[in-house]
Parts: C-alpha cells; sequence; structure tokens
C-alpha cells in the first residue's frame, strides 16, 4: 500500500505486480459502490412511497377536518348575511359612464350546493342589472362575447351581425337570470345603449319597470329616450335617474315628466341642456341634483336659463356641480341645502363671485375645487353658519389678497377641515387652534383635520407648535374643546418634509394618536358623494 501512495502523488509508471493490486482493489470498490446505489434507490423508492402516503393522509385529514368546520355550523340565515355584504351598488356619479361592469357576486354560489341556495335567494345581491358597455367586437371573424353567467369572455367566428345578434341575446339572457333572482327588489339598472340593442334591451326592462328605482343610461339614443317617456305610469318607483355621454350629447329628453311622477335625484353628465329644460325637468320636486361637465346653451341672455332652473330646486339636500366656470350670477336661494360639492378643476379662470352668489343657509357640508382663486373668500359659501365641514383644494391662491384663516371666524361650528392651498397656513394661524389661558381656541368643535405640506407657509411655520397643537386637540386640558379623532398629513412625490412625516409617525406610534400620513391627496375623497 506504501508502493499505492507513492504512485498516487506521482506520475511513475506501475509495477506489474502493483498493477494487480490496484485492479483488485478496483474491483471492490466498484462492487462497494453498486451496493450503496442500490440501497439508495431503496431509500428513495421508500422516501417517494411515504411522502405519497403522507400527502395522502393530509388530504384525508384536510376532507374529515371539512366535516368538523365551524362553517358548517353557521345556519343559512347567517350565511346569507355574511354574503349580503357582497351587495353590488351601481357606479359612483362621477364614473357611470365607466366600461367596467357592476361586480355580482356570482362565485359564491360555485363553492357549494348550500351557499348556491343561499346566494340565489338573496335578490339584494342580483337587483343591480348592469349591461355595462357592448363588448368589443376586435375582429369581425372573432368577436369577443360576455358569458351570461357574468363572469367570462367567450369567441366566435361568427360575422359582425351575428356577433351583434349573439351579443343581444346573451345580454337579454342575462338580463332575465338576475331579474329571477332579484325577487322582486326594486332594481338599479344601467344601460349602455347601442344602435343594435338599445330598444329590444329597454323593452326588456320595461316589463319589470315598476320595480325600478335607479336607472343609469349611458349615451342613450333618441329612439330610447322617446321610447321610456312614453311609460306613463310604469316608472311610479323610479327615484334617481342618471344620463351620462361619453362624449358631449344633446338634451333630447322625456317630453313627458309625468312617467317619473317620484323623482327625486337626478344627474346629467356632459349634457347640452337647451333652455326648454327648465320647463321640462322638474326641478322643484329633486332632493339631489349632480351636474357634471353639462354645458348650458347661452340662448338666454346672462345665463338666466341656468338661474331659472336653480331657481326652483326648493327642496335640494345635495347638489354636486362640477363645471368650468359659474361666472358672475345673480343671488340663488337654495333654502333646504345641506352638502354641496363645487368643481372647477378644469377651469384656468378665477370663479368670480360665482360661489358666493348661492345663499345657501342651512349647509353643513361643503367642497371646492379650482386651479386658482384670487381670494379665499370667493371659494367659500357667505351664507352658511350652520357648515360642519370645509374641504378646499387650490392649485393657486394669489397671496397679496388673501385673508389667511381669518375665513374660519366664519364658520365656529367646523367638525372637519381639509385644506389644499399653496403657504396658506402660518405659524400663527395653528397658534389660533391651540387654547391659550382660559380662552377657547379657533374651532374648539374640530375632530379631523386634513392638511397637505404645501399648505404650510413653510418660513412662518414652526415644528414645534405643529406638535403643540396635536397635543392640545388629542389631549385637551381644559371643557369646551372636543377630542381630535384624525390628523392627516399628505406630502408630494417632490417634497423634502421627511423630517416632518417620520416626526408624525413617531407622535402617533407614542402616543397612539390618529395621525395618518401619506403621499398625495387626490381631490376625489374630498368630494361629498352622499348626505
Amino acid at each position: 500500500m506504501r508502493s499505492l501512495a507513492a504512485l498516487l502523488d506521482s506520475n511513475d509508471v506501475p509495477l506489474p505486480s502493483q498493477r494487480t493490486l490496484v485492479e483488485e482493489i478496483l474491483r471492490d470498490k466498484r462492487a462497494e459502490l453498486a451496493a450503496s446505489g442500490d440501497a439508495i434507490s431503496q431509500l428513495e423508492s421508500t422516501l417517494s412511497a411515504l411522502q405519497a402516503k403522507h400527502a395522502e393522509l393530509a388530504s384525508e385529514i384536510s376532507q374529515y377536518d371539512s366535516i368538523l368546520s365551524p362553517v358548517r355550523q353557521l345556519p343559512p340565515e347567517i350565511v346569507g348575511e355574511i354574503f349580503l355584504y357582497f351587495t353590488p351598488v351601481m357606479h359612483h356619479d362621477s364614473e357611470l359612464g365607466k366600461r367596467e361592469r357592476v361586480n355580482l357576486p356570482w362565485k359564491l354560489g360555485h363553492i357549494c350546493r348550500l351557499w348556491r341556495v343561499v346566494s340565489f335567494s338573496l335578490g339584494q345581491l342580483w337587483s343591480v342589472i348592469d349591461l355595462g358597455a357592448p363588448c368589443p367586437v376586435e375582429d369581425a371573424r372573432t368577436p369577443r362575447l360576455f358569458d351570461p353567467d357574468g363572469e367570462k369572455y367567450f369567441t366566435r367566428s361568427i360575422s359582425r351581425d351575428c356577433a351583434e345578434g349573439y351579443e343581444t341575446a346573451a345580454a337579454l339572457e342575462y338580463f332575465d337570470r338576475c331579474l329571477h333572482r332579484s325577487s322582486g327588489r326594486p332594481l338599479s339598472l344601467r344601460l349602455w345603449t347601442h344602435d343594435f340593442a338599445a330598444i329590444p334591451l329597454l323593452e326588456g326592462f320595461l316589463k319589470c319597470s315598476a320595480r325600478w328605482a335607479q336607472l343609469v343610461l349611458v349615451d342613450p339614443k333618441r329612439n330610447s329616450l322617446d321610447r321610456l317617456s312614453r311609460s306613463a305610469g310604469q316608472l311610479n318607483e323610479l327615484r334617481k335617474l342618471a344620463i351620462s355621454f361619453t362624449n358631449f350629447g344633446p338634451m333630447f329628453f322625456f317630453q313627458n315628466w309625468h312617467c317619473v311622477p317620484n323623482l327625486t335625484d337626478l344627474t346629467l353628465t356632459r349634457v347640452s341642456l337647451p333652455r326648454e329644460s327648465a320647463f321640462y325637468v322638474p326641478w322643484s320636486r329633486l332632493i339631489r341634483y349632480c351636474e357634471l361637465d353639462c354645458i348650458w346653451e347661452p340662448d338666454w341672455p346672462q345665463g338666466t336659463g341656468r338661474l331659472a332652473s336653480y331657481r326652483q330646486l326648493t327642496h335640494l339636500c345635495f347638489f354636486w356641480l362640477k363645471s368650468d366656470t359659474l361666472g358672475v350670477m345673480e343671488p340663488v336661494l337654495l333654502p333646504n341645502l345641506r352638502a354641496a360639492s363645487f368643481d372647477f378643476g378644469g377651469s384656468y379662470h378665477p370663479p368670480f363671485a360665482g360661489i358666493q352668489s348661492f345663499e345657501m343657509p342651512m349647509l353643513e357640508l361643503f367642497s371646492f375645487r379650482h386651479p386658482n382663486a384670487r381670494e379665499l373668500s370667493d371659494c367659500v359659501p357667505a351664507s352658511s353658519p350652520r357648515l360642519k365641514v370645509l374641504r378646499a383644494q387650490i392649485r393657486y391662491l394669489d397671496r397679496d389678497r388673501s385673508s389667511d384663516l381669518d375665513i374660519m371666524n366664519m364658520f365656529p361650528d367646523l367638525i372637519e377641515l381639509a385644506l389644499d392651498i399653496p403657504n396658506l397656513i402660518s405659524n400663527a394661524d395653528i397658534l389660533r387652534l391651540i387654547p391659550f389661558h382660559d380662552e377657547l381656541p379657533l374651532n374648539p368643535k374640530l375632530q379631523i383635520i386634513r392638511l397637505t405640506n404645501r399648505s404650510f407657509d413653510h418660513d412662518r411655520c414652526h415644528w414645534k407648535t405643529l406638535v403643540h397643537l396635536l397635543q392640545a386637540r388629542f389631549l385637551p386640558a381644559m371643557g369646551g374643546i372636543s377630542p381630535l379623532h384624525t390628523f392627516e398629513f399628505s406630502t408630494t412625490d417632490l417634497s423634502n418634509d421627511k423630517n416632518v412625516t417620520t416626526g408624525l409617525k413617531a407622535l402617533a406610534v407614542e402616543n397612539g394618536w390618529n395621525i395618518i400620513v401619506r403621499n398625495r391627496m387626490p381631490f376625489a375623497p374630498w368630494d361629498v358623494p352622499s348626505f
């Protein structure tokens, strides 16, 4: 073996006796290697069998465990109450023209037979019938059509005319299924009208018109509205009507408003309003009115047609106006208005005295948005002493003419303040929100404050003053001050206020205060979506 060790460490030629010895060693080693390989194969086979057995046992245990699952113990009534949390709702007023359909909870019925029975028995889950936008025909030979079950798309090699026919038939089948499962409940309907499908689908809808509670028409055709306006006596339960155009459309409106005698909620989106609408629309009955990106034809001098319509809104409680500008208007009294949102986000002209022209003595919630303003006072109501929520977003404010936060003295009962206005808040303004000795601070009932970093005049604001404000408001030491519930601070992507955001997060953790720090506060949550 010593000679072999020498050979292993060199390139010398082995002697015949050494060669014979190496050959014997190799035979023994190869036999040993084969034996160990056989042992490994046997062990791997055993391991594979054990793993398969383990997976089988785990599957069986899971199946038997499911028999004892607590969800099986829930009575159908409780399962139904849980399912009701999946009740769909119609799109928000600003999204009525979205091409996505409202999602119905079809998958609830795919879990088991009991869930299918329960879900199909809850009419509330199926009372939103949304045919949405027609499915796009990408190719005349292979159009995409929607499945009546509302979950999948299927493709067929048929002509475009046949595709339209299949699409109409599928939509009617979808409608009939939802109508059957809604079990007589009031219906919310959205119909995206189409040349080939408008009348057939509308006729199908009219079969259950006595149950209509909400109707949304997207890009309606004249023949559809004419057919609808002849449905006198069939739409007594209709409370909400929304008409939305993808692009601006003419207001060939109902010629017979008696067909909707109980209408109280009207939404118009990108509608061109003629002066005759002042006579046809039942303004005095409306409780909620949303006018989004509409155009009033200037065929009456100084906008008197618009004024005449607004002055009839004597019972209005909610008003949402999205427009370029109001311009100069004569006074308009809205005696019962509770919530209002004015959005001039697409305008590049000051709002003038438009908002000041509205007299809203009962107003409690107010939201405003505009790219630029000459004075903050132009952007808030002049006669709303009961205001509780004030939300304002202005891209540019003329600092030389603004009055800082003196405007808040007009609304002593504010419980929520949300501001996104550049360089508005100074150190002195923050101090006015902090109690001094025995004097109550400004707006002592504030419970929610939402501010953006650009709202602060950074040259005149101190971090210590902001901390003092949070301490005094989250933990008020004197009576008459409502504890602060939420403080929200938003920054832009280009903000360099990392020290401020880090400090606010630390205060939230250390004290348990509800301080929310996030990037980019969008305007959408500041709107007043409902009242």
